[in-house]
């Protein structure tokens, strides 16, 4: 596995439909820099990261090597993106609890992913302890057609 949880996380959204939604409400309109698919990816790893603080989230974008100069306020439009975020996650993590079958409450999957979202790592695994069922071989016999 050569992809962090969050890039196997961010792969679950459709980008064309996000892109479709971003022209037809002109979301980078005025924008030069920090589209809108750069901040909720963002806002996305704030959220799955379980930072505490808008400071917190703050201190953790300011650290990567894009600065962002202005990022969350209170203006009514910062609060309405950040609470779409924050039901985003939900909803990425009830696909990623429905997909996998796994039996964990939201919170302890949030929990697991904000100390491993750098792993390269499976997400079932990481979530399971085990590896997929469906990647594991039949028989060590078994001949391979493809080496998937």
């Amino acid at each position: 596995m050569n992809q962090t949880v969050f890039a196997q996380i961010m792969e679950l959204i459709q980008r064309h439909e996000f892109n479709q939604c971003v022209r037809r409400y002109r979301g980078n309109y005025r924008t030069r820099h920090f589209s809108c698919w750069d901040q909720f990816l963002s806002m996305s790893f704030a959220q799955f990261s379980y930072r505490e603080s808008l400071r917190d989230i703050e201190a953790c974008l300011n650290a990567q090597p894009n600065k962002i100069k202005a990022f969350l306020g209170t203006s009514a439009n910062a609060v309405k993106t950040q609470v779409w975020i924050a039901i985003s996650v939900y909803v990425l993590v009830a696909i990623i609890k429905k997909r996998l079958n796994i039996d964990l409450t939201h919170y302890t999957i949030l929990q697991i992913f904000s100390v491993s979202l750098f792993e390269k790592v499976p997400i079932y695994q990481l979530l399971t302890g085990t590896e997929n069922l469906t990647q594991k071989e039949c028989s060590p016999n078994q001949l391979k057609l493809w080496n998937f």
